[in-house]
């Protein structure tokens, strides 16, 4: 394993994106981002079982500011997904 992921496992994982579909309380979103930065973070629901209002309404509650609600929301997936970028200005 250690040819493989020469820096470990917990390299690896802190370099993925996370849905914070249901990681909108204190306890849980804070914990998050212990573990990655609110770069790597994506808008992700869980509908039909979570309503998209709840999703949003949590990340207002938990004291982001406009810019990193936007990230979360929607920079971020554009960053990771170029080409859907031009799209989604018009």
């Amino acid at each position: 394993m250690p040819a493989r992921i020469p820096q470990g496992p917990m390299h690896e994982i802190q370099r993925l994106y996370y849905d914070i579909a249901s990681a909108t309380s204190d306890i849980t979103f804070g914990a998050l981002t212990k573990f990655v930065p609110i770069s790597q973070l994506l808008f992700g629901s869980d509908f039909p079982y979570w309503p998209n209002s709840r999703i949003v309404e949590g990340l207002e509650s938990i004291g982001l500011s406009s810019g990193e609600i936007r990230a979360i929301e929607r920079d971020n997936a554009l960053w990771l997904f170029p080409a859907y970028a031009g799209a989604a200005d018009r």
